[in-house]
């Protein structure tokens, strides 16, 4: 009964593995056969994405230098292209970058190593596997390290000045720091010895970060952003050989550079709220509590910096946490007042709004739509009491015209009193005389 329990445990453990790996891997799905090979063989590259779009396909060597690159057409979602190896190729790993129209980016590695020698034991198939769960945990670093570097270049560009991206923004943050948690846990569970929890952790974290990097490249268009900067941080690098123990520091932990990272971007951030409440204050807003709110995060990410610093990771973060806290509650306050603001001007011009609608249009990106509506609907009203005083004026002016007609008639037609026609000089007046 035991035995087929486990043996029912470990199938559905494999069913939700495969599951996972065919939902969250990001579009286009790429299949390299073999995955790895030697110099001289020939590979194939078989791209699966959507109707007939067309798919660049661009490899690089261990060092970053283009070892390939072609253009391939879908047709019914999948095509493929086959590489000659040179005999001359560097040993090492190889990306594969595929770029398509419609699906998007992925990357996939190929191995080169040496030709196994006559009669040495071929890998096993345990070995492969987790050779292979290796290679996806690299992606998983390589994607991570380009997430960060592009909100870096977001955030130079001041994304969150615009209210429009702030959203999309907020929720690459987010997305982010969901990654950078499935990625520890993949590590620790790498680490561990258990590959399958590892395998899942790590898709996991690719789809997060491939979320992240369609959000950044829809915001950076939006703000004219080129992240070529970022192009190193992909790139394969040379081996770099062991630090002495000695000299060995957390610094070589793959959760340092993301939390300097987070670090950075919170301090950026503060700098930009630091920014918007000297607006409020010399709008005349009270704005002593969100004064002190950002020293005190500033403060949390200076103590944090220094904890990471120091190899105190797990003390670092929870003042990194405590700060995006403090952060939050500053950028919901300062964006309510702004809110209040901005609904106080556009009453100025006559328009109506409540704080409610305006949250509610400007999340959905629709506050030009929502304003041009509101302009519209004013002009409308404007126009109906034009009409309406147009007709009060002519009336009025009916009015008048018959009061000056009725006016005239009556003094043309009968005399007013006290003034009577007598009879004509000449006839029955005598000058001088007495006549009576």
């Amino acid at each position: 009964m035991r035995r087929r329990a486990l043996a029912i445990m470990l199938k559905s453990i494999v069913l939700i593995a495969a599951l996972a790996t065919s939902i969250t891997l990001a579009q286009p799905t790429i299949t390299v056969t073999p995955s790895i090979t030697h110099p001289g063989d020939s590979v194939t590259i078989t791209i699966e994405g959507v109707g007939e779009e067309r798919c660049a396909i661009e490899i690089r060597g261990p060092g970053g230098g283009l070892a390939y690159i072609r253009e391939v057409k879908l047709s019914n979602g999948t095509g493929s292209v086959s590489w000659d190896i040179p005999e001359a190729a560097v040993l090492g790993n190889y990306t594969i970058y595929v770029s398509c129209e419609t699906s998007g980016n992925n990357t996939a590695v190929l191995t080169l190593r040496a030709i196994t020698p006559p009669g040495a034991a071929p890998p096993t198939q345990e070995a492969r596997r987790v050779k292979g769960i290796e290679r996806l945990i690299e992606v998983g670093e390589k994607l991570q390290s380009l997430v960060h570097c592009r909100s870096d270049v977001l955030l130079k560009h001041n994304v969150t000045v615009h209210a429009e991206l702030n959203a999309s923004f907020a929720e690459v943050l987010n997305l982010t720091a969901e990654g950078d948690e499935y990625l520890k846990a993949a590590l620790e569970a790498w680490e561990a010895g258990n590959y399958t929890d590892a395998k899942i952790y790590v898709v996991m974290a690719i789809r997060s970060y491939g979320s992240a990097l369609e959000l950044q490249e829809a915001i950076g268009e939006a703000l004219n952003a080129s992240f070529k900067a970022c192009r190193m941080v992909v790139a394969e690098q040379p081996p770099t050989p062991p630090a002495p123990k000695a000299n060995v520091t957390c610094k070589w932990s793959p959760q340092f550079y993301p939390l300097m990272t987070a670090f950075d971007v919170a301090e950026h951030r503060l700098e930009e709220l630091r920014e918007m409440v000297s607006k409020l204050e010399e709008r005349g807003y009270n704005v002593s509590q969100l004064v002190s709110l950002l020293k005190e995060a500033e403060e949390l990410i200076e103590e944090g910096r220094a904890l990471a610093v120091n190899c105190n990771i797990s003390a670092a973060a929870l003042k990194l946490a405590e700060a995006r806290r403090l952060i939050g509650l500053i950028t919901a306050q300062v964006h309510k007042l702004g809110y209040a603001a901005l609904i106080h001007k556009l009453e100025e011009m006559g328009i109506k709004a409540n704080m409610s609608e305006l949250r509610r249009a400007l999340k959905e990106r629709r506050f030009l739509q929502k304003l041009e509506e509101k302009i519209e609907k004013l002009l409308e009203k404007i126009r109906e009491k034009q009409a309406k005083l147009e007709k009060h004026l002519e009336k009025m002016l009916e009015r008048l015209r018959e009061r000056i007609q009725e006016s005239i008639k009556r003094r043309q037609g009968t005399p007013g009193p006290g003034i009577w026609p007598g009879p004509p000089r000449g006839h029955g007046h005598r000058r001088g005389g007495r006549g009576h």
